[in-house]
């Protein structure tokens, strides 16, 4: 029987994970008659689901790597799909979870990262371009190599969900902030990170 590696299989059960919600979302709107399908469209190994219609407002579910190694990956605040420019204006639950990737930016627009969005990858450096409003819960959880994450905009701190840069620590049974995390933020907005994310974490202002 053909063995598959830890990202592997996390790249797999991440694939399940998409398909199986994809049939929910629809199995439930065909219940109700009238109701709007919800609508995916894949654009450069990633899916997108469009949120408004009205808006041209789209949320990326997941991202197809291949099991490949991904040196640097932009998450996109517009996206192109039959002639129409979507905004993307979420990272969904899960996305990217086990990908590997490097060096990682987020567009301005993008305003929220779910739940375990990026968790388990091998991100080392994050820099978010605009002001994101909502980090879900291990949004960047379990992300050993994770060495330093910039919020270049000078703007409130957005809400953390529980353990977002943390940790597992197999000994102690509980979740770490790593010591060679750093936060690198605005120096106008500095008193507003550490009130808002905590003084456990290492500052460093642009």
């Amino acid at each position: 029987m053909k063995k598959f590696s830890f990202r592997q299989t996390i790249f797999l059960l991440c694939s399940l994970l998409t398909a199986v919600l994809s049939l929910c979302c629809c199995a439930g709107c065909t219940e109700n008659e009238g109701t709007e399908r919800p609508r995916f469209f894949t654009v450069d190994d990633a899916e997108y689901l469009v949120l408004s219609e009205e808006e041209q407002t789209v949320r990326l579910v997941s991202y197809f790597d291949g099991g490949q190694e991904i040196l640097s990956y932009r998450v996109p605040s517009l996206v192109k799909f039959e002639e129409v420019f979507y905004e993307v204006t979420e990272v969904g639950d899960c996305a990217f979870l086990g990908a590997d990737i490097t060096f990682l930016y987020v567009e301005p627009g993008v305003k929220r990262i779910g739940n375990n969005a990026f968790a388990h990858t091998s991100v080392q450096l994050v820099t978010f371009l605009g002001a994101v409003e909502e980090l879900g819960d291990r949004a960047f959880g379990d992300c050993a190599r994770l060495r330093e994450v910039t919020f270049a905009a000078v703007a409130l701190p957005p809400t953390l969900g529980g353990n977002v840069f943390s940790l597992y620590h197999k000994v102690q049974k509980q979740y770490v902030i790593s010591p060679s995390l750093t936060l690198k933020v605005p120096q106008e907005a500095l008193s507003l990170y550490k009130k808002a994310f905590g003084e456990e974490f290492t500052y460093r202002t642009a």
